[in-house]
């Protein structure tokens, strides 16, 4: 199989990609990606013309793409096509658009894939260049997909005490609310929600769901909707014992996140995280 995919030999249809052109076979392709073989089962342009061309998709990704399904493991980039961040980042980025585009071309071993080996280059970067995957995880996978989301979180959790002093993972907390709502998930604590009626403003403790989308339901007018609605006006926290004295102060776990000191409100004594 590795021999046809470098001659080209009996190809029967071509894939283009900015400039680029791949020779494949149908029944490789189709064989392998749902979303090919559905293409190819209809009376389409790219049917009649054997031609398929990526032309919102980056030429590394479809080249990573045809690759693969010719029993080819997909190389790390070098650095013509990935401009974001250091050198160090691009394999990373790559992984990320490969998981992206298994997803929507309907190839899932490659899904799997592209997740090994993200996990396997996450842990060897360094914190300052990880908020430059933040974008990339969070724009091109949607909140319902967990795999990359979830790594890309568990690798953050052990800088949350720094971000204070790292602007770029605080600007990606307020530009990406999915991994704002991630990071605070991994804290374990609760939102004090506020009822965003304006004639109720209602609040209220309880737990965060895992999805932007899970509804919520105002105790007092019963107004619902999905929590993308709702965190916007609530605020994480936490129950924490003085040690001094017999009192527990309900703090916001912003206190945590952004390394801020913790007052109690009997004693007026501090402490940091």
């Amino acid at each position: 199989m590795h021999r046809y995919y470098q001659s080209g030999k009996f190809s029967d249809l071509t894939i283009k990609a900015a400039g680029r052109e791949f020779r494949a076979h149908r029944l490789v392709i189709c064989g392998q990606s749902e979303y090919f073989s559905r293409l190819f089962r209809a009376n389409w342009k790219e049917t009649v013309e054997d031609l398929i061309d990526f032309t919102k998709d980056y030429p590394r990704v479809v080249e990573a793409l045809v690759r693969f399904m010719y029993g080819l493991d997909y190389d790390n980039c070098d650095n013509e096509e990935l401009e974001d961040g250091s050198r160090g980042i691009l394999p990373l980025i790559l992984h990320v658009r490969v998981y992206a585009a298994a997803e929507k071309y309907g190839i899932p071993l490659l899904n799997k894939v592209a997740t090994k080996k993200f996990l396997r280059t996450c842990t060897s970067v360094d914190k300052e260049d990880l908020h430059l995957i933040i974008p990339e995880v969070y724009t091109n996978t949607p909140s319902t997909d967990r795999g990359l989301r979830d790594l890309v979180t568990r690798a953050s959790k052990a800088f949350m005490g720094s971000f204070s002093k790292m602007p770029d993972f605080v600007n990606a907390l307020r530009q990406h609310e999915g991994f704002l709502v991630d990071i605070l998930q991994c804290k374990l604590g609760y939102f004090q929600f506020k009822c965003p009626n304006e004639f109720c403003n209602f609040f209220w403790d309880g737990a965060l769901e895992n999805s932007l989308s899970s509804y919520y339901t105002c105790p007092c007018c019963r107004l619902s909707g999905p929590g993308e609605m709702w965190w916007k006006n609530s605020i994480l926290i936490e129950y924490h014992g003085c040690d001094q004295v017999n009192a527990v102060t309900k703090a916001s776990m912003l206190w945590r996140v952004f390394n801020l000191l913790l007052w109690c409100w009997c004693c007026e004594g501090s402490r940091a995280k």
